[in-house]
């Protein structure tokens, strides 16, 4: 199997693969191998950081979501992609999950490049040693940006047409009203 092209070397990252047989081959070797496919060749964006938050790898597909090259991310603290818009709540809560389960996933608000916003759908897995340090971050995010507008779009959709359903309602009271002045005792019913 082809090797990682951008110098990720899981099996080397030392992140818990126990040394395991699996038809001959190590199972160390075909997760490293599998997990280099997976970096290289997926769609969703993948950055990898220290435990200090600092880029250490990022894949393709995280390149074109954030717009940034690779050679501007690496060594740069994650939140280089903040946009400021995501509620600090989020944050205390990321952080609370990850150092009582290690995991966290929910949804960001970032900065592209461009200064174009965006948002994001993100699954953060905290790396551990043997020895239980915090070897770094797995991020695995997917831009949800349509998504995100059209969501926007139906719910001012359906606000325009509660509005409109309230009008017309309050107009056919009216109407019926004016036709028979008893009519608003029994709409209070």
């Amino acid at each position: 199997m082809a090797r990682l092209k951008h110098s990720v070397n899981f099996f080397d990252a030392k992140v818990g693969f126990k040394a395991a047989r699996w038809g001959g081959e190590p199972v160390t070797r075909l997760i490293d191998d599998a997990m280099c496919q997976l970096f290289d060749n997926s769609l969703d964006g993948i950055v990898i950081t220290g435990p200090d938050t600092v880029i250490t790898h990022v894949n393709t597909a995280y390149e074109r979501i954030v717009g940034y090259p690779r050679e501007h991310l690496i060594g740069k603290p994650v939140s280089v992609v903040k946009s400021g818009k995501t509620p600090p709540e989020t944050f205390t809560d990321m952080w609370r999950q990850l150092k009582t389960s290690g995991r966290w996933i929910g949804e960001l608000i970032n900065r592209r490049q461009n200064g174009e916003e965006w948002y994001g759908f993100l699954s953060i897995t905290k790396l551990v040693g043997d020895d239980g340090s915090v070897l770094g971050y797995v991020g695995i995010i997917r831009d949800i940006t349509d998504r995100e507008r059209t969501e926007r779009m139906l719910v001012q959709k359906l606000r325009e047409l509660a509005v409109t359903q309230e009008i017309t309602v309050k107009t056919l009271a009216l109407l019926s009203e004016h036709k028979d002045p008893d009519i608003s005792g029994h709409l209070d019913r």
